[in-house]
């Protein structure tokens, strides 16, 4: 991020908090020279930007080409030799000033599967062009050489006798040096090897040439002949494009790695430079990506359409670059031609369009080391990999005839011209799941249908805030036509939630052109009853009768979970499960964390963590509960369920703005039935204008007694630099709290309750396997999880539990990533016993600033807090004896009588009808604990009115109870 680009970055500000005028790069530099940085480098040379005016094809996007060039310019890959785990590594850079998203540099695979050497498996393997109706298609078009189809992938081999005559030749060699810095792409008249040789996973540099041939890897061979084969030659095999050409990029496929794609993203980069109007990308994984998102969103701006695989995991699961917006993603059927989707293919709502992926007769090869000498073979992969380039050489058919239509245009037309699967695929994992279907490539090629697709959605009420339950508001889609003319296309709501009224539940687009915009808008209601299990989920169907076109999108409202606190000098967002500053702490999404005045985010994580122990001496394990909604080794854990949606009322009864939610642990797997009702407190009021109150009434909804309950809060705070950070502990206010040398601001998570924890945990404590193993009770230990190695495992179980029972034991780091944690207790929660816990959210621009105003907020005693001992369903349990009412009552079988008394000793629990006859003992013994329940079983007595009567220490006590059956 640079002064120019202020905007983008929230974070951004130099050591004093009030501007930018460190240098980001300077800063970057600094902190990766500590991970022993041994490169770091631009993906494009600076003044790249102003080399996009040469992109003039058809649906080009120059405003947008320049802003993302300019963005690559400043973003930059790094290479460093300290071993820490990439994906944590970013997490921490990330928040460094000036820094807009770091993360991994992904390492894809390529998608195909071994399929054994049986003769009849699969067939001939290269019949399945008229399932897909090619033969039609190639007698509307055989496409043009000048259409070029991208390769990105482990290399192709390219002399290979049915590719040789459909390789690309250069017209240009070099221009995508102009670009790229240091590498010196030259000599690139048929493509380029981003990764010859070279372990960049253990930081050394790739070695890089112009010769993007294939050799440990024949996946990338396999794919060029697919989508792009010499065609009507009396060899071989036909390829989907017919006459396109291919330009093999090589991304991956060394020796020591043959099935990674180290460079998918430069490829993608290089084939757009290049001018390639299909990008193939038979490669990916489930990891997200900023950067990835952006070079998809410049190939598509320069005017290349890019398709990609969806993955092999047999699973709804997001797959990279697949899921990016706008990638024509592809999954596979299988050989039978029966429409079933191979059971390897991913579905969900971001797959697009299926073909044929199964047995797939292509170019192959055979590779010698020692002669560095190629045989031409054919051979068959299965996988996504494989139906992807049906598809691209699908698209390069459509180019040569639209030479002017844009990416969007050609994906869209494939899409909306495939035809439906989901007869054959009846179940409901596949609802809404399975794109358009299987792709129809004749009727890609001439039957030309309107494209309208949504760009962006919104729920608000009339004021502009979100919509709650309860509450009305409306849903504006945008969206764009990028397909033919429609003269009144149709837009409907079709899957609406439970709970959620849309009116009306149509609209109608009236005519639009090509390219042309329009929004709509629809009236919504949400029920107060509306189950917040889930995030809403919406269809949209498309359709323009006079057309035949169909088509549909889903859209979720993710902001109904979460709302956002913003009074005086405090924002951060509220969910309704349990978490503080965002939903996906790991993703920084929905929310937008807690930001003191212009400082910018300093949360990276907040959440609710309880520990309990039921000791049914049965399992002890078992019987340790940690019901939490905070980090485990690599995600979060999610036990909160909310059951009344989070919502502020201005003003509020108690304060300027109060908040309030509930939430059940219906997602524990072995206690669901704690029950938190959360409520938030904010003043608009000088003193008090740093800070804003938590309280948790928390109730035990089980039978079972839950002992040595502690509860508290677990906040991973990052100032500026996340390795610099400092605690500190004022005793005399029983404050702990965090902060950055150079300045403002201290923050601080604040007890209302006693202190069970204050806790100060190093994130990235490294410790000996020895020490990992032999440790029960220690606090040396640390939050990260570092995949290839066990000692860093994450935040456990055991590690929750101690942090919440840390007392002041470690309050005090210095110059490292930290998280804090404040807890309360202990608690002995008899069933139905509610307690009562609060915290202050406060900072200040100096020590004494944050004291005076915690001290300021506690001094208000804004509700009672419960003190560590043993509750039940009335009240804390005191040293008189006492027999409660019955509950429930009236009861219809059976009901539970709860009873206490001041010392162990002789009781006698009894039940008596109206006549002063006894009809039932409970109990007739020596009893040790204070608090003790019985269960009164009435099945077989008539209704009435029964007495309960309770002897014990000298006295009497009696208890009416109402039989109703």
């Amino acid at each position: 991020n640079d002064s120019d680009k202020k905007s983008r970055d929230p974070n951004n500000q130099d050591a004093s908090g009030t501007g930018n005028e460190a240098n980001p790069v300077d800063i970057l530099t600094d902190r990766m020279q500590q991970h022993g940085m041994v490169e770091m480098e631009p993906v494009f040379r600076p003044g790249a930007s102003n080399n996009v005016e040469r992109f003039k094809r058809a649906g080009s996007q120059p405003d947008r080409l320049w802003e993302l060039a300019d963005g690559f310019e400043r973003t930059f890959t790094i290479t460093y030799t300290s071993g820490e785990n990439p994906e944590s590594l970013s997490r921490k850079i990330a928040r460094l000033p000036g820094i807009v998203y770091a993360e991994p540099h992904f390492v894809y695979e390529t998608l195909d599967e071994r399929i054994p050497n049986d003769p009849f498996i699969g067939g001939d393997g290269h019949n399945y062009f008229e399932y897909q109706n090619f033969y039609q298609a190639w007698a509307v078009s055989t496409g043009s050489p000048d259409v070029v189809i991208a390769i990105i992938d482990t290399g192709v081999y390219y002399e290979h006798p049915d590719l040789i005559n459909k390789l690309w030749r250069n017209p240009e060699p070099g221009r995508a040096d102009e670009f790229f810095p240091s590498w010196e792409i030259v000599n690139d008249t048929i493509g380029w090897n981003f990764w010859e040789s070279g372990d960049v996973f253990a930081g050394e540099p790739p070695e890089q040439n112009g010769n993007p041939v294939g050799n440990y890897s024949r996946h990338g061979t396999h794919v060029a002949g697919t989508a792009a084969a010499d065609t009507d030659n009396e060899i071989g095999i036909a390829g989907t494009g017919f006459h396109s050409q291919f330009m093999p990029i090589k991304a991956g496929g060394t020796r020591e790695y043959p099935g990674s794609v180290a460079y998918g993203f430069q490829g993608i980069l290089y084939a757009a430079i290049n001018e390639a109007d299909v990008i193939n990308c038979s490669f990916g994984g489930p990891g997200f990506s900023i950067f990835g998102q952006e070079v998809v969103e410049f190939a598509i701006a320069s005017g290349s359409v890019v398709v990609a695989a969806a993955g092999n995991n047999g699973s709804d699961v997001l797959f990279y670059p697949a899921a990016y917006n706008d990638v024509l993603s592809v999954g596979s059927v299988r050989q039978q031609y029966d429409d079933i989707i191979s059971n390897f293919s991913n579905y969900g709502f971001y797959v697009d369009v299926f073909a044929m992926g199964e047995a797939l007769l292509s170019t192959h090869f055979n590779y010698n080391e020692e002669t560095v000498s190629w045989t031409p073979t054919y051979n068959r992969n299965t996988g996504t990999s494989m139906a992807a380039p049906v598809v691209s050489g699908l698209a390069a058919l459509i180019k040569a005839e639209n030479p002017d239509w844009s990416p969007q245009r050609i994906a869209n037309q494939i899409r909306v011209n495939a035809r439906s699967i989901y007869a054959a695929n009846a179940s409901s994992q596949y609802e809404n799941r399975l794109g358009m279907g299987l792709i129809d490539a004749h009727s890609a090629l001439v039957n030309l249908k309107p494209g309208l697709r949504i760009t962006d959605f919104v729920f608000e009420k009339p004021d502009g805030e979100k919509i709650n339950t309860g509450e009305s508001g409306t849903l504006t889609l945008n969206a764009i036509n990028y397909g033919e003319p429609t003269p009144n296309s149709r837009i409907e709501i079709d899957r609406i939630p439970f709970g959620i009224t849309i009116e009306p539940t149509d609209h109608q687009t009236g005519a639009l052109n090509t390219d042309e915009l329009f929004s709509a808008t629809f009236d919504v209601s949400i029920s107060e009853e509306f189950q917040l299990d889930e995030i809403p989920l919406f269809r949209l169907d498309i359709s323009d009768p006079t057309s035949d076109y169909n088509d549909f999108f889903m859209i979720e409202y993710e902001r109904l979970l979460f709302d956002i606190l913003e009074i005086n000098t405090i924002t951060a967002s509220i969910s309704s499960d349990g978490t503080i500053g965002f939903l996906d702490a790991f993703s920084s999404s929905g929310g937008v964390g807690f930001i003191p005045a212009e400082y910018g985010n300093m949360l990276f994580e907040g959440g609710l963590m309880i520990t309990a122990d039921r000791r049914s001496h049965v399992d002890v394990d078992a019987d340790r509960l940690i019901i939490n909604q905070v980090r485990d080794s690599t995600e979060i854990t999610r036990h909160f369920l909310p059951t009344d949606n989070y919502r502020f009322t201005e003003p509020g009864t108690v304060s300027d703005i109060d908040g309030r939610a509930v939430f059940q642990s219906r997602k524990h797997p072995l206690f669901d039935d704690l029950y938190v009702e959360m409520k938030t407190y904010a003043f608009a009021k000088e003193g008090l204008d740093q800070t804003f109150f938590v309280k948790y009434n928390i109730t035990n909804n089980s039978l079972t007694t839950l002992h040595d309950l502690h509860a508290g809060l677990f906040n991973d705070w990052d100032i500026r630099d996340y390795s610099t950070d400092h605690t500190g502990f004022v005793e005399a206010d029983s404050l702990i709290y965090v902060y950055d040398p150079s300045g403002a601001p201290f923050l601080t998570v604040a007890h209302m309750n006693a202190v069970s924890s204050a806790f100060a945990i190093d994130n990235p404590s490294p410790m000996s396997l020895p020490e990992a193993e032999s440790r029960e009770d220690s606090l040396q230990f640390g939050v990260y999880y570092q995949r290839d190695d066990d000692i860093f495992d994450g935040f456990t179980d055991a590690e929750k539990r101690l942090a919440l029972t840390a007392g002041t034991e470690q309050t005090t780091l210095n110059e490292t990533d930290i998280s804090i944690v404040t807890g309360t207790g202990p608690f002995i929660l008899h069933p139905f016993a509610q307690i009562t816990v609060g915290f202050i959210y406060g900072w200040g621009e100096d020590l004494d600033d944050l004291r005076s105003q915690i001290s300021a907020a506690r001094a208000l005693n804004l509700f009672e807090t419960s003190n560590p001992g043993e509750y039940t369903r009335f009240r804390e349990i005191s040293d008189e004896i006492a027999l409660f009412q019955n509950f429930p009552n009236p009861f219809n079988s059976t009901t539970t009588l709860e009873f206490h008394l001041s010392e162990p000793g002789q009781v006698n629990l009894a039940v008596y009808n109206v006549l002063g006859q006894r009809v039932a003992t409970l109990i007739d013994r020596h009893v040790e604990e204070r608090a003790q329940f019985a269960v009164f079983d009435a099945s077989s007595l008539a209704s009435g009115v029964y007495i309960a009567v309770l002897r014990a220490e000298d006295r009497t006590v009696v208890v009416p109870m109402t039989l109703v059956k």
